[in-house]
């Protein structure tokens, strides 16, 4: 049930004690309640009540102060980082500090409510950064929890991945793509730590292992150098009836240190039985059950972070930090997040698992062959005809992302794709303009060549003067039955000379041919010199 209800001071609360939607009960609007109290003392309740009136997930609720029945207090350590306070009482000091507090600070950094529920991630790690705000913090702590899948996180982007609401390589990226904006700064660095490749997760077991066979079934022993006849062997060729007896001279070995010492110890693998003297370490990732060579784990650091003046302008002055072609297609991403998912794919895979990154680029020339901004139509277009590939738009490219994992796929990917765009661009042809040609091209980062991701990561902000297809104004776009022809006919795009070129070019002609006079000059002038000398 829920009820209305004003405490002694005034305050408008609206208490809960059972699970409710309040997005979706329309008798509840959000400026019919300043602050939220749950009254249950049943945990489970109170879990499933926070879902449906949480501050940071709730439009109607959204960073307004929220109380929580004293009977729950201490039970879950994660939630207290999202519960203002436990309170017996509404109407008490402690409650009337809380409310000034927050409403102080959410006039401070200009936070507004909110009019929509968060659908993607990064609407919903915008929530969790306003939250803060309203509560006075700026810095996004983390801590060393038990039951996290990072072992170090902020609690409320834990609290939100316990319930599956968004993928840890997804947090990654958010808060990456924010640092590079400037909208969040490095405060304080915690520690390393090294996550399983597949899943990010940083619970894992480590097992030494035969370098052979890779088996941990192991046995480990001491090597023993006798002294006097120099002879190296496992304790086991010396172990006769309970004495150390030297394989090698037969005498007995008394006294560590003076007749034989113990400089290393040898490992033997029960199942091969290979011997050797350091094994491989090898991780088990706990969560997805994965197993990798510890140098294929990977490093992250662990840094608190501060929302910047300019990560406040961005949170509160624009409302929201990506766009609204984000928020309607799945599959598309903001450019820097794509970027940041590629160079994470390229640099996380190891050894023999490599990959390829396949890059189309799609654009749109006008008649004096410039770049210009496609569309949000045509956008919406190319989002829903690449609904299968992470797609993005930046600086008048579109760009379509394949990954292939082997070389057979690989070639198989780049037919593929580069038919799906050829045809892709037909389709829209009667949405540009009679004037206008849209292009396009692939590019790939291929299996096995290691570094130089900075290049390809450069080279795509930039088009092709070759384009591997292109196609004009058409008011009768191609249909999905009909094949695709490419143009035969390449496209040169030859960028065009401004005034300012121009006159650069005419000033160094003009330099190179006072320099030909001059030499010109020159020679003559010695020349004559030559003539009076001979004449003399």
């Amino acid at each position: 049930m829920i009820g209305l209800k004003r405490n002694k001071r005034g305050d408008m609360v609206l208490t809960i004690d059972s699970y409710v939607d309040i997005d979706s009960t329309p008798d509840i609007q959000s400026d019919y309640f300043d602050c939220i109290y749950i009254n249950t003392k049943s945990e489970r309740a109170f879990h499933a009540i926070l879902f449906g009136a949480s501050p940071i997930l709730s439009y109607k609720c959204s960073y307004k102060p929220i109380f929580v029945n004293m009977a729950l207090s201490g039970k879950d350590q994660i939630i207290d980082y999202i519960i203002d306070a436990y309170v017996s009482d509404m109407s008490n000091e402690k409650v009337y500090e809380i409310i000034d507090k927050i409403k102080a600070a959410k006039e401070k950094y200009g936070i507004k409510q909110e009019v929509v529920r968060p659908t993607q991630p990064n609407q919903l790690f915008s929530n969790i950064l306003r939250y803060l705000l309203s509560r006075d913090q700026r810095i996004l702590t983390h801590r060393l929890m038990e039951k996290s899948s990072l072992g170090y996180i902020n609690p409320i982007f834990e609290h939100y991945h316990s319930i599956s609401l968004f993928h840890l390589a997804e947090m990654f990226s958010f808060i990456d793509t924010l640092e590079e904006y400037g909208a969040l700064r490095k405060h304080k660095y915690l520690i390393k730590e090294h996550l399983c490749p597949k899943c990010n997760h940083s619970h894992l077991l480590y097992t030494e292992c035969c370098p052979k066979c890779g088996s941990s079934n192991l046995k480990i022993q001491n090597i023993i150098h006798h002294f006097s006849c120099a002879n190296v062997a496992p304790e086991s060729a010396y172990n006769v009836g309970g004495m150390l007896i030297c394989p090698k001279c037969h005498k007995r070995l008394r006294h560590i240190g003076v007749d034989y010492d113990r400089p290393a110890v040898i490992y033997s693998c029960n199942d091969c039985e290979n011997s050797f003297t350091t094994p491989i370490t090898k991780s088990t990732c706990c969560y997805c059950e994965s197993t990798y060579p510890v140098n294929a784990l990977v490093p992250r650091d662990v840094e608190d972070y501060e929302i910047t003046d300019e990560g406040i302008r961005a949170l509160t002055q624009s409302g929201m930090l990506f766009s609204n072609m984000t928020n309607t297609y799945d599959n598309y991403m903001e450019f820097s997040l794509l970027q940041n998912r590629l160079r994470r794919q390229l640099l996380e895979t190891y050894r023999d698992d490599q990959i390829s990154v396949i890059v189309g680029k799609i654009w749109i020339l006008n008649p004096k062959q410039e770049t210009i901004k496609i569309k949000d139509a045509i956008q919406a277009k190319f989002c829903r005809l690449f609904n299968s590939h992470k797609v993005s738009y930046n600086n008048n490219i579109f760009y379509v992302t394949y990954t292939a994992f082997d070389e057979k796929s690989e070639m198989e990917a780049q037919q593929h794709l580069s038919r799906e765009m050829s045809k892709a661009i037909r389709k829209v042809s009667n949405m540009i303009e009679p004037d206008e040609i849209i292009c396009c091209v692939l590019n790939t980062k291929h299996k096995g060549m290691s570094g130089q991701y900075d290049d390809f990561f450069d080279k795509m902000n930039f088009i092709e003067l070759t384009p591997d297809d292109y196609c004009t104004y058409s008011e009768n776009p191609i249909t999905d039955e009909e094949t695709v022809k490419q143009q035969k006919e390449r496209l040169d795009i030859a960028p065009e000379e401004d005034e300012t070129d121009k006159a650069l070019k005419k000033v160094k002609l003009y330099k190179d041919l006072v320099g030909i006079l001059i030499a010109i000059a020159g020679i003559l002038v010695l020349i004559v010199i030559l003539a009076l000398t001979i004449l003399r």
